[in-house]
């Protein structure tokens, strides 16, 4: 039975011509070119829907009371998906059997798994974020050795603003599995300032500065109460730690006014290098 099959097979071969492989290949090519004019159709409709619905769901989301890190991982799932089914319906008006395509992607899915591991772990990394929130957008972090404001949560990364103006992109998967700071989880923060005297400096004199220009600050509290003590005596003097509790949004402002106002007050009363 194979035999006959394969001396079929020849005999069309030796009486094939190429006045009808011609009329094959033309044949073939009109009937293909309107199935290919649908699936362009379908390409460039289906890029402008996405386009117009996505500019819906924006609006839509900015309305809600969803939660504005999440809109920008909402929106890279929906137009994945959304152009995952227009490259299947493609196929079909193409009439590539998709099936076989199937069956072929999942024999290759392990391979392709480890090929693209760092990507589907950044993906994981990211719902992992949106549904544990150690931050939002607008929060200030620390991860990784980077500071700075969270600007947006996307499908692979997280988009951190530095505070001299750079755009840092974190891989998901690499914040999921580290040590998050944020500096804005909690209303209040605690400001540690320490300044050196030498020790022939009366203490108390350097203790009722510092508590008064604290008390004058418009950014520190008067509860919890401000805690001025000697950290540490050196061979130089003495090292005063100030800590002085700030609303979190000020913190870096209060900080550094503070620090510099009271070293250099302290430096004209008292003559002290600090």
């Amino acid at each position: 039975m194979l035999l006959a099959d394969m001396n079929a097979v020849l005999d069309s071969i030796k009486n094939t011509t190429p006045k009808s492989l011609l009329e094959y290949a033309k044949t073939s090519l009109i009937a293909f070119l309107p199935r290919l004019a649908g699936a362009l159709l379908l390409l460039i409709v289906a890029y402008f829907s996405i386009k117009g619905l996505v500019i819906l769901i924006k609006r839509f989301l900015k309305a809600s009371h969803v939660d504005a890190t999440l809109h920008s991982f909402i929106l890279g799932i929906f137009k994945t998906l959304s152009w995952i089914v227009v490259i299947i319906m493609a196929l079909l008006i193409l009439r590539v059997p998709v099936s076989p395509l199937v069956a072929v992607l999942g024999s290759v899915g392990l391979a392709f798994s480890f090929a693209i591991r760092d990507n589907l772990a950044n993906i994981t990394g990211g719902v992992s974020i949106l549904f544990s929130r150690p931050f939002l957008k607008g929060d200030l972090i620390e991860v990784n050795g980077v500071a700075g404001e969270v600007k947006s949560i996307e499908l692979f990364y997280t988009r951190i603003i530095t505070d001299d103006n750079k755009a840092v992109y974190l891989p998901n998967g690499d914040i999921a599995k580290s040590v998050v700071t944020n500096h804005s989880a909690e209303p209040l923060q605690r400001a540690d300032l320490t300044f050196l005297i030498p020790a022939d400096i009366d203490f108390e004199k350097a203790k009722t500065i510092i508590g008064a220009i604290v008390a004058e600050s418009a950014h520190t509290l008067k509860s919890p109460a401000p805690l001025i003590s000697v950290n540490e005596k050196t061979k130089d003097g003495r090292v005063i730690s100030c800590r002085v509790w700030v609303k979190a949004r000020y913190y870096d402002d209060a900080f550094e006014r503070l620090q510099n106002e009271i070293t250099e007050t302290i430096t004209k009363s008292t003559s002290v290098h600090v």
